[in-house]
């Protein structure tokens, strides 16, 4: 999937669900975090960035995230602003300790997290 078919699905109002595994994504356009009723996102077997995941961060209501299968080893801090989140699917990662202050946090705001 490219960046270009990704900026296109940026700008549909009402997504509210969004399935993008197996599609070898390292990257994601900022356009993604105008996705305002956008509530779940599964992202699992790509290989994210950092810069990818600060972007998933800026979507405001985001409550369920999966992934999966990224060989992510950190999170950023900005994924600990996901308030609205509920759900949190890191399986099959190879997070490192530096994870646990995030993971925390997020479950001190009610959210599951499996890693």
């Amino acid at each position: 999937l490219s960046q270009e078919a990704l900026k296109i699905i940026a700008t549909i109002p009402n997504l509210t669900s969004l399935e993008l595994r197996y599609n070898k994504l390292t990257n994601l356009p900022t356009e993604i975090g105008n996705l305002e009723k956008l509530t779940s996102l599964d992202l699992s077997i790509n290989k994210l960035s950092q810069e990818a995941l600060k972007i998933i961060a800026t979507i405001p209501n985001l409550t369920s995230l999966e992934l999966r299968y990224n060989e992510l080893t950190n999170l950023p801090t900005e994924i600990g602003n996901l308030e609205k989140l509920t759900s949190l699917d890191l399986e099959h990662n190879r997070l490192t300790q530096e994870v646990l202050p995030i993971v925390n946090q997020l479950r001190s705001q009610g959210a599951v997290v499996i890693t």
